[in-house]
């Protein structure tokens, strides 16, 4: 925010107290535009990592001096401005902003290996449950051959109960016929 009302308050001191340059160079001020613009949305894209102050206050900072004197560079293709301390920050800006990018390179860097640990953590954890995996599956098919195994053996037993069942009504009815006769020899 306070870049910019720093930018307004330089472009309203540039209109207010300046006089117009009277040859314009169109390349100057695309190129000199366009850096300004560009260091602007460089600007907005380090803004999304506000919460890692250790790495957006330098960065910020240096881009900010480093905008200051890129818009006051493109405005004295405009006006003759004397102002010159301004666009002396731009070198001042770069290597803050160099600082910067050097801790955020630092902190990407441990980032990316404390993330290489954890990947290098959770592939031996896939490997073991692989190899988990692979003896339930050598289980599971044990099982299911039990099973089979065990319903065979039921269903045979059943077979097997199912037919003496029905000689036991053979046997008692044989029974009935061998007791009547027995009965009949003792009297």
């Amino acid at each position: 925010m306070g870049l910019i009302l720093f930018s307004l308050l330089l472009v309203y001191t540039v209109f207010i107290s300046t006089v117009p340059v009277l040859g314009v160079s169109y390349r100057d001020i695309f190129s000199e535009g366009l850096t300004a613009l560009v260091i602007l949305v460089w600007i907005g894209v380090i803004a999304r990592i506000y919460e890692q102050k250790i790495l957006f206050i330098p960065l910020f900072l240096g881009l900010s001096l480093f905008f200051l004197g890129s818009l006051e560079d493109f405005l004295d293709e405009f006006f003759v401005l004397n102002l010159t301390f301004i666009e002396n920050l731009v070198p001042i800006g770069l290597a803050i902003a160099s600082y910067g990018i050097i801790k955020w390179m630092y902190a990407l860097i441990r980032k990316t290996t404390e993330l290489e640990i954890k990947n290098k953590k959770l592939e031996e954890i896939t490997k073991k449950y692989k190899v988990k995996s692979k003896k339930l599956v050598k289980i599971e098919k044990k099982i299911k051959i039990q099973n089979k195994k065990l319903e065979q053996a039921l269903e045979d037993f059943y077979e097997l109960r199912v037919s003496v069942e029905k000689d036991k009504k053979k046997i008692g009815k044989e029974n009935k016929k061998i007791r009547k006769r027995i009965d009949k020899l003792k009297k």
